[in-house]
């Protein structure tokens, strides 16, 4: 597991599990990884590839075109950070957060996924997640358009799994006469004279597809409460686990599911790191772990 703490704790954390419930801090509860001058360190992922190399993707800025980037053989010693400029081809674009990492089986590449707010001539900023590939690490294709429900959308996250793509993602939206009960909150608007409600839902929602760029299937209203954000996914024994932070106080919950339609939950079970936000699941070798215990 990697993470992040809340503020004003910087940098990257990790923790590990045999079982995914019972977490053991690492490196004596010190970051592994530190942010560079001028920039932040949010959101970390980590990628292990073929080759046995880590690579963790962060959010490095507010606001900016850029995600933060490193690599490690070791877990313990990270090379210099870089600063991808994914997005600086997009003169509207506001922000590059949340970046998350898949391997495409079909075409043997990765697929980095971000979130990025695009700035509208109405004053609308509306997040959408793009994407780009790489075989790499190095060398990254012209970020796209990956996923765009109509609505705004953060934290995706993908998992491969033998029958496609499960992927787990935050939405917010806002419906006028309608509710979601738990995963949404009333506001009241002035709009031209009328007083207008309005119900604003962000929640999680789970959606699934065959390969990329296939169509997302499944489509779930809200499966979380209100103010839930930063999912993880993970799979063992033939069950997934869906980590993510919820509610007011943003506390770290564990969903489980033997078929990606039907959850329950097992908060109670885990023993999270304490502070951790945004967490990220990443298999690895006991040897590796050994190393850093």
């Amino acid at each position: 597991m990697s993470y992040f703490k809340r503020e004003p704790a910087t940098g990257m954390f990790l923790a590990a599990s045999d079982y995914l419930y019972d977490w053991h801090i690492l490196n004596g509860g010190r970051p592994v990884l530190l942010p560079d001058e001028d920039h932040i360190l949010r959101d970390p992922f980590i990628i292990r590839t073929s080759d046995g190399f880590y690579h963790a993707l962060f959010t490095d800025n507010w606001e900016g075109k850029t995600i933060g980037f490193c690599t490690s053989r070791n877990l313990t010693e990270w090379c210099r950070i870089e600063h991808i400029p994914l997005m600086s081809h997009h003169p509207d674009a506001m922000n590059c957060w949340s970046p998350r990492a898949f391997f495409n089986r079909d075409s043997r590449t990765y697929h980095l996924i971000w979130s990025t707010g695009l700035f509208y001539s109405n004053g609308m900023i509306e997040n959408r997640i793009w994407t780009s590939m790489t075989r790499d690490f190095i060398d990254f294709t012209k970020p796209e358009a990956f996923f765009d429900p109509d609505y705004t959308v953060l934290d995706a996250v993908v998992l491969p799994t033998e029958g496609g793509y499960r992927m787990a993602y935050k939405g917010i939206s806002t419906s006028y006469g309608s509710r979601y009960g738990e995963n949404s909150h009333d506001y009241r608007y002035v709009m031209d004279d009328h007083d207008i409600s309005a119900t604003v839902t962000k929640a999680l929602r789970t959606c699934s597809f065959r390969r990329p760029g296939s169509d997302f299937v499944g489509v779930t209203d809200p499966i979380t409460v209100h103010e839930s954000s930063a999912p993880a996914l993970a799979s063992a024994n033939g069950r997934i686990f869906l980590f993510y932070e919820g509610g007011i106080n943003h506390s770290n919950h564990l969903l489980v599911s033997d078929d990606f339609v039907n959850w329950h939950d097992e908060t109670d079970l885990v023993n999270f790191p304490d502070e951790c936000k945004h967490i990220s699941i990443c298999e690895c070798p006991a040897s590796d772990i050994r190393r850093i215990w």
